[in-house]
């Protein structure tokens, strides 16, 4: 089991048993210092005058929903930790709710209903082995690539695409695109059709 004994873990739902039943789950695996409150004005409230260790959130919460109330938390100018991880769950998620909440920087998402054994792998994901932490002009949260990257897949990032950009300037087949690959200017001519 995880040692996570010394954490301190805010709960943020507007229903009072799932409040309830987190609250088990977490003293199940060793979290004995729990607070809760019943929407997210609150939970910001708290996070600003307390410190805690881990926030686990509906993601529909009253007063502040979940995507404002991690920017919230995220890009706060109190003294907070901002790096703290969130676990956010609900019951709908679709492809652009999940974009928005990775966006504004939280840490796993769960579905609901989630077992005690899916919780589990979000505490030890965020505080075992946590993903580093990004903080650019635009988003503040854990890196959100899973995966280190093996060094396939041009056009990844921005960088790649300009030191690709550059490379075809210079006319230097060592850094050349593979074989298959079509360049940017490639592309922006062929839209410009």
């Amino acid at each position: 089991m995880v040692n996570i004994q010394g954490c301190r873990c805010l709960i943020a739902d507007h229903d009072v048993f799932m409040r309830r039943m987190l609250r088990e789950m977490l003293r199940y695996f060793g979290i004995g210092r729990i607070e809760e409150v019943g929407d997210g004005g609150q939970a910001v409230f708290q996070i600003e005058s307390e410190s805690f260790d881990l926030l686990i959130i509906e993601l529909k919460t009253p007063i502040l929903c979940g995507k404002e109330l991690i920017s919230r938390v995220r890009r706060s100018k109190a003294p907070i930790d901002t790096s703290i991880p969130i676990i956010g769950y609900t019951d709908g998620v679709t492809p652009e709710s999940v974009s928005e909440w990775r966006d504004a920087g939280i840490s796993e998402i769960m579905l609901k209903p989630f077992s005690s054994g899916v919780l589990y792998k979000k505490l030890n994901s965020v505080l075992l082995t946590p993903r580093p932490f990004v903080r650019t002009e635009h988003y503040v949260g854990p890196c959100r690539r899973r995966k280190k990257s093996t060094g396939s897949g041009y056009f990844r990032r921005k960088e790649d695409k300009e030191l690709l950009q550059s490379q075809e300037a210079k006319q230097e087949p060592s850094v050349a695109a593979p074989a298959g690959a079509v360049s940017q200017a490639a592309l922006s001519q062929q839209f410009k059709k």
